[in-house]
């Protein structure tokens, strides 16, 4: 139940942003906009560990990684700190 208000409130957060933004106040739209956009990466990286393909170890990423990761729907192309190997890795919800 916490992980989904934080998740509301990033989300609360960036549509204030395009509201500011739409009614001329472009410096705080896109402040506020950023700003959600920053809670929501860290959403996502405190809800979601990663599982190997390759291996099957179980961990959790920084930040940056989740931000500039390329992904596809559930699975995200990390090198696993265990084998050292770039695959696919899953997600897995802590």
């Amino acid at each position: 139940m916490k992980n989904l208000m934080y998740f509301a409130g990033a989300v609360a957060v960036m549509l204030v942003g395009l509201v500011f933004t739409a009614a001329g106040r472009i410096f705080w739209g896109a402040l506020l906009f950023i700003a959600g956009l920053i809670l929501l990466v860290h959403w996502n990286t405190i809800s979601y560990r990663w599982q190997c393909k390759s291996c099957g170890a179980v961990f959790s990423i920084n930040m940056r990684q989740t931000f500039t990761g390329l992904n596809s729907f559930r699975s995200k192309l990390l090198y696993c700190p265990r084998c050292g190997r770039r695959t696919w890795c899953r997600s897995v919800v802590k």
